[in-house]
């Protein structure tokens, strides 16, 4: 019997069915998601944002569970708090990849890739909601932006909750061409 299970946050899907070698098939059709995993491995799990409940369903000792068994655990929402306003991913094929664009007195403008690293890419992350790894990505690996150079010199510890607590060289202030925006790969 699997007596332990974590709760951890994932990104929306938009409504989709993705697949997954860690998570399996997983829906969602909110802005926050849940997984729960057991000690085996989760073969699936449903987050309702109208009912604020998270479902997952579990297979171990080599014997599917089904609703009716002990495989199905329902679990509120989680109180999460995140800061997905002022940052977004661009141009990427997944919802966890992209370009990164921060908002700034209502402006999306690029980040520059000197100094950016994987934990600056695990913040951004973080800050989406990803809760695993994370990868940066430079020389505008997604696609030149536009407009904009908000931030260069990031320098994130890696704890931090927004890539705004990360030291970096004042909004706007860069020697940067679009050619060199930061990108990020959450996994």
């Amino acid at each position: 019997m699997v007596s332990e299970y974590h709760i951890i946050a994932i990104p929306a899907l938009d409504n989709k069915v993705l697949s997954d070698p860690l998570f399996g098939t997983r829906h969602s059709d909110s802005i926050i998601g849940c997984a729960v995993l057991c000690v085996d491995k989760c073969r699936f799990f449903s987050f309702n944002f109208q009912t604020g409940m998270c479902r997952h369903y579990c297979q171990w000792n080599n014997r599917t569970h089904t609703d009716t068994e002990s495989g199905w655990r329902t679990y509120n929402k989680p109180k999460i708090s995140l800061e997905v306003s002022d940052v977004r991913l661009i141009g990427g094929n997944y919802s966890g990849e992209g370009r990164v664009e921060v908002l700034y007195n209502n402006i999306w403008g690029t980040v520059c890739d000197d100094r950016f690293d994987d934990r600056d890419a695990q913040v951004v992350c973080r800050q989406l909601g990803y809760a695993c790894t994370a990868e940066a990505v430079s020389s505008a690996h997604f696609g030149e932006g536009s407009g904009q150079i908000w931030m260069d010199e990031v320098n994130c510890r890696g704890s931090e909750t927004s890539l705004a607590k990360c030291s970096f060289a004042g909004f706007g202030n860069h020697d940067c061409g679009h050619y060199e925006d930061a990108g990020v790969i959450c996994h």
